[in-house]
Formats: C-alpha cells, structure tokens, sequence
C-alpha cells in the first residue's frame, strides 16, 4: 500500500485538492470526513488524516491552518512515526507577495517561499531519507500570488473577470474608505458574487461551483497535472 501526505496551507487549498481528487474516479474519499455529501473541514484533526484511497493507495492530508505553522508542523512529523509510514509529501502553499524591495536575491513571495518548503523537506530527509518530496506553490509554482489568483484566472467567465480586474477593483481602491489589504481575496469575492449559487468564500465557491473553472485553462492544468501525475505514479 502507497501513502502519500498533502500539507495544505489552509481550507482554500484543501477544498481545491479534495474536488481534484474527486474527479480521479478510482479514488474513494474518507466518509468520516463528509457531513450531507460534502466535506467538512472541521472533520480533519491530528497530524494527518486519511483523505483518499484505493486498492493500491491510500492518501492523507494536513492542514496547516497559516504558512507559519509549516515549522512547527514538520518539527512534530518529523519525530513521529507516521514519518516513517508516508513514502511521499506534496506541498500546496501560497506564494504570497514579496514585502522588500526585490531588487535582492531571492526575495520574491515565491522565492521565500520556496526556500522555506526546500529547507523542510531537509529536515524530513533526515528523519526518513527515502521520503520523496515535491511541491506546487500557488498560484502557478512560479509567480507571487495565491490561489485565488490561480481560481480566479482559471474560470470560464472570462469577460466578467476581465472587468472587475481591470475596471472594478481599481476603481474600489481608489475611493474614499476603501480598505482593500488582500487585491486576490478581494477580486474573488466581488467575481464570486456574480455567479450563482452564490458562495461568498473559495473554499464554498469551490465546494458547490468547481464547474465554473475551465479546466483546460493553462494555468489550472499546471495543478491538475501536478496533483494527477504524482498519484498517477503510485497506482
């Protein structure tokens, strides 16, 4: 039996892997985790949980609930036993945004980023040097942002997205009493709200409108591909 863990930054990044994974028709998902059908993000506790499976593979999940419990997290895994159960770790983090001047090395949000999972997976290795790591930092591996940058750009309501990008949340940043801290965050919700059903969060928006994504948008294929090609490997 395969085991893989997935380290999630928080519930956006678990609701978008749990309806990935769902779409992989020889996976069954853990009942114990599902309240009416759908996922409850409270129902995943301990240091992992067991998310999916099949004859041949069982996968497992953690939430960090905040990029900086990523430390903490591997520090207790680490000197577990579940260290030595799971043959394989894949990371789904935010890049974030860079808050220096990036004219120095390494300090984009993605770079930051970057260093901190690599310097984790050391930490693993030593606790378990045949543990493989791999990792996709949203929104594309590449590029600072976070996933709702990689939702927002992958839905098939291209118009509707082109003009609040370009035209609404501008105007909104401008206006007297405007407190826009999170542009993504932001942007999502006011696209989030011209769909229906209406679900005024990403993880609810990916819960009960997954559909409205293209899912052959370049940008979510990269995921797609990502999450497919690991698990795909371990049937």
């Amino acid at each position: 039996m395969k085991k893989i863990l997935f380290i999630c930054e928080g519930t956006t990044e678990v609701f978008l892997l749990y309806k990935i994974l769902k779409e992989e028709k020889e996976l069954n998902s853990n009942e114990e985790l599902l309240e009416n059908g759908n996922l409850k993000i409270s129902n995943i506790k301990g240091l992992v949980t067991l998310f999916f499976s099949n004859k041949n593979l069982e996968i497992y999940i953690h939430n960090l609930e905040g990029k900086t419990k990523l430390n903490k997290f591997i520090e207790g895994f680490s000197k577990s036993r579940e260290v030595e159960n799971i043959e394989k770790i894949l990371f789904i983090i935010d890049a974030d945004f860079s808050d220096v001047d990036c004219s120095e090395k390494n300090c984009t949000g993605f770079d930051r980023t970057k260093e901190s999972i690599e310097n984790n997976i050391k930490i693993i290795n030593k606790a378990n040097a045949d543990l493989k790591s791999e990792y996709f930092i949203t929104p594309d591996n590449e590029n600072d942002g976070m996933t709702e940058n990689l939702i927002i750009d992958s839905l098939s309501c291209i118009e509707i997205v082109k003009y609040i990008k370009e035209e609404v949340i501008k105007k909104v940043k401008r206006l007297p009493k405007s407190e826009i801290k999170n542009e993504p965050k932001s942007t999502f919700l006011m696209i989030a709200a011209t769909q229906n059903p209406l679900r005024g969060s990403a993880p609810a928006f990916l819960s009960k409108c997954y559909d409205k994504i293209d899912k052959k948008n370049p940008k979510f294929k990269k995921i797609l591909e990502f999450i497919k090609n690991n698990i795909k490997q371990n049937y």
